[in-house]
């Protein structure tokens, strides 16, 4: 695993989050509840240097709206991860 992480919750209930590696800068999210029943699992793939929002990857992951790319490009921000749960994309910049 490249981490394993705690999750908690308001209730005072606690979820597990398993982040086995495929690759180097791919992986799984695996989040188990208490009774170490998976409840869901997400894809990853990172990229160490980070990519601007005009790179081609991108383009291929996901479509963004254009005044995401120019908060992207404005605050000189940095696309670190894409992630896809089932029919949901996501990207991690910072």
């Amino acid at each position: 695993f490249d981490t394993v992480a705690v999750d908690f919750l308001p209730n005072s209930d606690y979820d597990f989050k398993f982040y086995p590696l495929i690759t180097q800068n791919k992986g799984l999210l695996y989040r188990a509840n208490k009774a170490s029943k998976i409840v869901s699992v997400k894809t990853w793939l990172r990229f160490l240097d980070g990519l601007s929002g005009n790179d081609e990857q991108v383009h291929k992951f996901i479509k963004l709206p254009a005044w995401f790319y120019r908060i992207l490009r404005e605050n000189n921000f940095k696309i670190h991860y894409f992630c896809k749960e089932n029919d949901k994309k996501s990207i991690y910049f910072r």
